[in-house]
């Protein structure tokens, strides 16, 4: 515990422009105009981190037996366990050796972040250069806003999931099951710049949907159902989405899934397209029966 009325040596980090609050560190490697040297990685698995405090609620202070010095490290209380409602100090006890996995190192603190519970050695550890469009993910999510949600994988790595790929239909407001903590099923739309954008909706994140998704673009492609043109400033968009069947045999078992892409032919205006019928594929037994 340090002493009042005692000088030592710190470095200003930053001043608070409304409350002009003066930020110190007295981290020797700082002080020495240098950053902490990292001996450790992200995805990195110790098994002999050694517990130095037990924060309350917050979480665990340890130390990682890296090479060639140790590295300290911290646990925040959602990673030291998957149970719920627990004590820290229950738990675990000072001294006590345990095995972490190191999500992330912070630069500035000489600090790695790591996870002791047993999830984070069962799911599939990665960086950002590993996330790839349509592989699925588990993320927990930690923010919720009003068009979107902050979702967090095994590594820190952070995701928005929009309003619109939270549900198959429709919403105003994200669903009850987006909670601040709750770990979902998610599929990677895309990574560019560093943005990740990902979907709940069940079609996306089920691969056997978007296998049968992609067989029906694959079809409507090779059969030229249409072509792509400028659209008029007097036209009217009917738009187009995608039913979902689920094919069964004789004896109840699913034979396949079934994806058909069609117009919204309840956005036809009188006057206007309401004569007019959209299909975008015309089966050869339909054909032999209207000519018959």
């Amino acid at each position: 515990m340090g002493k009042s009325s005692v000088e030592v040596r710190a470095r200003i980090m930053f001043i608070g422009p409304i409350t002009r609050a003066v930020g110190l560190t007295m981290n020797p490697h700082l002080l020495q105009g240098h950053l902490p040297p990292s001996h450790v990685r992200a995805g990195d698995v110790y098994e002999d981190a050694r517990i130095i405090r037990i924060d309350g609620r917050s979480g665990l202070l340890l130390e990682v037996s890296s090479s060639p010095v140790h590295t300290p490290a911290y646990v925040k209380t959602s990673d030291a366990t998957d149970e719920e409602g627990f004590k820290l100090e229950k738990k675990f006890k000072e001294g006590n050796v345990v095995r972490v996995r190191v999500l992330d190192f912070r630069q500035m603190e000489g600090l790695a972040i790591c996870a002791v519970k047993a999830s984070a050695f069962e799911e599939s550890f990665f960086t950002h250069a590993d996330v790839k469009p349509g592989m699925v993910v588990r993320g927990k999510v930690i923010k919720i806003e009003v068009d979107a949600a902050v979702i967090q994988f095994l590594g820190g790595l952070k995701a928005l999931c929009p309003l619109q790929h939270m549900s198959e239909h429709s919403l105003a407001k994200p669903p009850k099951k987006f909670k601040v903590g709750v770990d979902l099923v998610f599929r990677v739309l895309g990574g560019k710049s560093k943005r990740i954008m990902v979907t709940h909706k069940r079609t996306l994140s089920d691969s056997m949907w978007t296998h049968a998704m992609r067989k029906e673009m694959e079809a409507l492609n090779m059969n030229e159902t249409w072509e792509v043109v400028k659209i008029l400033e007097a036209a009217h968009l009917v738009g187009s989405k995608w039913v979902y069947t689920i094919k069964y045999k004789t004896d109840g078992i699913v034979d396949r899934y079934k994806a058909h892409l069609v117009a919204k032919g309840f956005n036809k205006k009188y006057g206007i397209d309401n004569l007019e019928t959209f299909a975008h594929v015309a089966k050869m037994k339909t054909v032999r029966v209207l000519w018959l």
